[in-house]
């Protein structure tokens, strides 16, 4: 067909093409982790406290009416049935539900948006058949066969400072991403001990890292994270794509559990952790 691609007509890929970019601009101030971030006074004193209570927080809701604007209008120019268009679509919910969630945080109404987007332990999986907590309970069950000293949980394990991980990882993720590696940035605040933005990964300066760590962070942070990021960069024509919308993080997990299982990464005690997370 002349003046196509893929069986759309030029008008057609402009339409898909715009949408993208709308649906970019809605995500934009849909930040899950900043808007339940607490103030770093309030981590300080639950540190003091040594996490005996929860602090008081006073949260902030945002307004998600100029999101909603920007995948009506998207929504408008999403007029087919192609898979293009299908998940154009399923990502303009995904954005809704989201703006929706920061819009109610502090609120019971942001768990509700929050099991939408992410499900809950009860909720099914893809084969619409097993749910999280069934896979927890089996493996809770199959670890309960073994002893502490079988799994070797009594042992002390090495440790590294934030500063000794940054070195560890520093020219693993260089050999990787070359000029794009994302930058190491050690911080006195963060919520976890490291975290991936769009091109940095950051630790935090006073939490002990375990002598796996480096690998799994380089397999999760790096490889799924900003390995993720920089793909949706690359897709120029889709702006939605430059971000991992909310909503995907299911896939992004699992992405996550095998590279970590294909690098030999697990062991006992982080499997006791995958069972409650």
């Amino acid at each position: 067909m002349v003046g196509t691609r893929l069986g759309f007509s030029v008008r057609g890929r402009e339409k898909l093409i715009e949408a993208a970019a709308m649906l970019r601009e809605a995500e934009k101030p849909v930040r899950m982790l900043r808007s339940v971030a607490w103030p770093e006074d309030a981590y300080a004193v639950f540190m003091k406290a040594k996490a005996r209570a929860l602090p008081v927080i006073e949260y902030t809701p945002s307004d998600p009416g100029p999101t909603h604007e920007h995948t009506r209008a998207a929504r408008k120019l999403i007029d087919g049935s192609s898979p293009v268009h299908q998940w154009l679509s399923r990502t303009a919910d995904v954005v809704d539900v989201g703006a929706e969630m920061v819009g109610t945080v502090g609120t019971r109404a942001f768990h509700d948006h929050s099991c939408t987007l992410y499900g809950s332990p009860s909720s099914t999986l893809t084969d619409n058949l097993t749910r999280p907590i069934d896979l927890a309970h089996s493996l809770d069950k199959v670890r309960a066969g073994f002893s502490h000293e079988e799994l070797h949980l009594i042992e002390v394990p090495v440790t590294y400072t934030a500063e000794e991980l940054v070195e560890q990882m520093r020219p693993l993720i260089h050999s990787q991403f070359g000029d794009s590696a994302p930058r190491p940035e050690i911080v006195d605040h963060l919520s976890s001990k490291a975290i991936a933005g769009g091109r940095y990964i950051r630790f935090r300066k006073d939490a002990a890292f375990s002598d796996r760590d480096s690998m799994q962070l380089l397999q999760h942070e790096a490889y799924v994270h900003i390995g993720t990021t920089l793909n949706g960069h690359r897709r120029s024509r889709c702006g939605c794509s430059r971000r991992v919308i909310r909503g995907r993080r299911g896939h992004r997990k699992g992405l996550r559990c095998s590279r970590r299982s294909s690098a030999a990464r697990w062991t006992p005690a982080g499997c006791g952790v995958l069972r409650i997370a």
